[in-house]
C-alpha cells in the first residue's frame, strides 16, 4: 500500500526544542524530500520571518509548539498575532498546535477562536498530520 504524500510544500516549525525540530525535519524530509522547511525557536522570530515572506510564500502549514520554556510569548500569543498579521488576506495556511499536554485549558480557546487550527499531541507523526 502506497503511503499518502504530505499535502504541504512549505512548512514553518515553531518550537524551542532543537530535538523536536530535528525529529520533525527528519520525518517530513523522509516523506517529502521537496518540502521547504523553515524553523523558528520563539514566537517573535516566527512572526518576523512571516513578515519577510511575500503573501505567495507564506507556509501552507505551521507546526506550532504551545508552550515555550523561558519565553514570555507562547503559542496562543502566536495565534492571536497571526490572525492580526493576515487579517483580510486569504491565506490557506493550516496551523497545527503541538503539545505534550492532553486536555489542556488552552485547547478550548484554540478550538473556539481559531477555526483554521488543529491540535496534535506529541510525539509528532506524519500519519497524524495527514489524517488531522
Amino acid at each position: 500500500m502506497k503511503e499518502k504524500e504530505i499535502p504541504f510544500n512549505r512548512i514553518l516549525i515553531i518550537d524551542d526544542s532543537e530535538v523536536d525540530f530535528f525529529i520533525a525535519n527528519s520525518i517530513l524530509k523522509k516523506h517529502k524530500p521537496s518540502v521547504s522547511l523553515y524553523y523558528a525557536m520563539d514566537v517573535d522570530s516566527a512572526l518576523n520571518m512571516l513578515r519577510s515572506f511575500k503573501t505567495s510564500e507564506v507556509p501552507d502549514l505551521i507546526l506550532l509548539d504551545l508552550n515555550f520554556e523561558r519565553q514570555s510569548k507562547q503559542g496562543l500569543d502566536f495565534l492571536k498575532e497571526f490572525e492580526k498579521l493576515y487579517a483580510g488576506l486569504d491565506t490557506q495556511t493550516k496551523i497545527t498546535v503541538l503539545t505534550a499536554f492532553k486536555g489542556f485549558q488552552e485547547a478550548k480557546v484554540i478550538a473556539r477562536d481559531f477555526s483554521h487550527t488543529a491540535i496534535m499531541e506529541k510525539p509528532f507523526s506524519v500519519e497524524k498530520l495527514i489524517s488531522g
